[in-house]
């Protein structure tokens, strides 16, 4: 996850249907104490495995198989639903016996167990984000469902549509174990169970493949950092056509990237693939910028000159011209190519067009602050005539530095905790205190700077 989640927001896309559509409680309000019949669920599966060892022959027989199970895999998950909290928890399954702080994708959450049974992951507000089911009544029991029904359609294929509905009761649960383990953390769980959901979908009983469960399961093996899987779920979503706007080529690329990078350097020979794919993703998706940046970053990580993509961008932002991520990539490339005018300018739009991004505009002092120390450099390395001319180039020098104090301040003033902007304001002003001003400015950002 080292450099994903600044670039994008991940989010799963919707592969499970919503628990009213599955038939669940009705709405917080309602809730009472739930009594799970573990019982009655044992005597079906005791009655279909009498039936197993008479009638193993029939469709029909597999398929009764299949329905118990699938009952006992689902006697606990049933219960919960999505929009369920702490306090609506607790009446239907007792106050907690334990509760422990932990962390799930960076945030603060709280681990409660409210039997063996039942396990959440909760906010501080008492919001519940995903469940854990410790306890299998029959271990196993999903894999037996799935089964038992491509079996009895292998049996009698006219039970095609019977087998076809008792596999996507099967999905169904799958896609909501999935998001549950997403919900608490438990991102290489998910992912197994978003990939197992769109195997279900390659049953000789199903029609279609629910390439947008694969893409699911790429996203959580990414963030469980099980890079090749991640990889290889969104190559085979993106070969589906799902593809997500382009991001499924975005995200092939980090995780391939992250393979490639599992030692210190990046390993040339794993990431050579990329090139092509990023190719084909940037002829059908031109306008994502996502996937200008990971080709900037492929040229960059191979030793080659990332020049090459400048009129790519360039001609995706004259169809995308109030993009400011294409703004952003052209202006990266431009300075990486010591293009810092250019850069500068880039850097200005992104700016423009977000106006309250702090970081949009410390990059605009910050490449202001960088062109001025290269005519620094430059003007120290010539030979004058005399002071006048010399103090004449310093002028100028000076009055670039100037021009990153408008930019630096604004970014302060949209995150006054940051502290390397008001460093950087501290070191221009004093560099320029004989302007008139600038030494007022030095001591108030050198106080500030004392109290951070």
């Amino acid at each position: 996850m080292k450099r994903l989640l600044m670039a994008v927001a991940a989010v799963l896309v919707m592969a499970a249907p919503s628990y009213a559509q599955m038939g669940g409680f009705g709405m917080p309000g309602n809730v009472q104490k739930v009594n799970v019949d573990t019982e009655g669920v044992m005597k079906k599966i005791t009655k279909a495995e009498k039936d197993m060892a008479k009638k193993a022959t029939k469709s029909s027989t597999w398929i009764n198989y299949g329905k118990a199970m699938l009952e006992a895999h689902t006697v606990y998950s049933k219960n919960v639903y999505d929009g369920l909290n702490t306090m609506s928890a607790s009446v239907m399954f007792g106050e907690p016996t334990s509760q422990e702080e932990v962390v799930v994708g960076g945030a603060p959450m709280v681990k409660i167990t409210y039997t063996p049974e039942f396990v959440a992951y909760a906010d501080a507000n008492g919001n519940i984000s995903g469940w854990e089911f410790p306890v299998e009544l029959v271990p196993g029991a999903l894999d037996k469902a799935i089964e038992a029904y491509n079996k009895a359609m292998e049996l009698d294929p006219k039970a095609m549509m019977t087998v076809m509905g008792g596999l996507s009761s099967i999905t169904d649960a799958l896609l909501k174990d999935a998001g549950n383990a997403y919900g608490a953390g438990l991102y290489n769980k998910a992912g197994d169970l978003f990939k197992k959901a769109y195997d279900v979908s390659d049953s000789p009983a199903m029609l279609n493949l629910n390439f947008a469960a694969l893409y699911n399961a790429g996203l959580s093996y990414f963030f469980g950092e099980s890079y090749e899987a991640a990889h290889s779920a969104f190559k085979g979503a993106a070969e589906g056509g799902f593809e997500q706007d382009g991001d499924a080529y975005y995200f092939q690329y980090q995780a391939l990237k992250e393979v490639a990078s599992a030692e210190d350097e990046v390993n040339e020979e794993v990431l050579a693939p990329a090139k092509d794919m990023l190719m084909a993703g940037f002829e059908k998706y031109p306008e994502n910028a996502k996937i200008i940046e990971c080709l900037t970053d492929y040229y960059v990580s191979m030793g080659e000159d990332p020049a090459a993509v400048i009129p790519m961008v360039e001609e995706a932002i004259a169809k995308d011209p109030t993009n400011p991520s294409l703004w952003n990539g052209l202006g990266r490339i431009q300075n990486g190519q010591g293009d810092i005018d250019g850069a500068l300018e880039s850097f200005i739009k992104v700016a423009e067009l977000l106006p309250e991004n702090d970081g949009a505009q410390y990059s605009v002092g910050y490449l202001y602050i960088s062109k001025a120390d290269k005519m620094f450099r430059d003007a120290n390395a010539k030979t004058y005539s005399g002071q006048a001319e010399y103090d004449a180039a310093l002028k100028e020098v000076n009055q670039v530095y100037a021009k990153s104090i408008e930019p630096l301040e604004k970014a302060h003033a949209l995150n006054p905790t940051d502290k390397a902007y008001v460093e950087y304001l501290r070191s221009v002003c004093f560099r320029l205190r004989d302007m008139e001003g600038m030494m007022d400015k030095y001591n108030k950002y050198n106080e500030l700077l004392k109290t951070m």
